[in-house]
């Protein structure tokens, strides 16, 4: 609960730092924090999805992934990242909604008997859009920002 409470401490500081209501550019401490917290809320979802118990726990699971991982880009979106960021943050939210969309529909499939065979079998899902996401973050960290790269689970 500690940690919850924490990381919403931690989402609500970056999005007053991102949305202030003013159409100034990011500083870059700004722009570090608003991309981790991008990053931390989809690696979090991406860790409830690896605990999942069972395919119906994974569909629920994914599909909420899917909705946090929207917001998050939404949230990042309003970010006006200072140069040489501006670019791989655009990027990094291209990913992230794409990622979302994926998610979503992946979710969707895994309510959908005639798949269920299949997904059975998989040995486990990969997603080009989460690949996207990590080289922009790979990018803005070789421009000088210091973010985590996403973990595979």
């Amino acid at each position: 609960m500690l940690v919850a409470g924490v990381a919403l401490l931690a989402v609500g500081a970056a999005a007053i730092a991102v949305r202030d209501g003013s159409s100034r550019t990011a500083t870059k401490a700004e722009t570090q924090q608003a991309v981790s917290t991008a990053r931390n809320r989809v690696d979090f979802a991406f860790q409830r999805m690896a605990l999942a118990e069972d395919l119906e726990n994974l569909a629920e699971r994914m599909a909420e992934a899917s909705e946090n991982v929207g917001d998050a880009a939404d949230e990042l979106a309003e970010l006006r990242a200072p140069e040489p960021f501006a670019e791989d943050v655009e990027k990094l939210v291209a990913a992230l909604e794409q990622l979302s969309t994926d998610l979503g529909a992946t979710a969707a499939d895994l309510t959908r008997p005639e798949l269920l065979e299949n997904i059975a079998n998989a040995r486990g899902i990969n997603f080009p859009s989460w690949d996207r996401a990590d080289a922009a973050i790979k990018s803005l960290n070789r421009h000088g920002l210091a973010i985590e790269e996403l973990e595979r689970y």
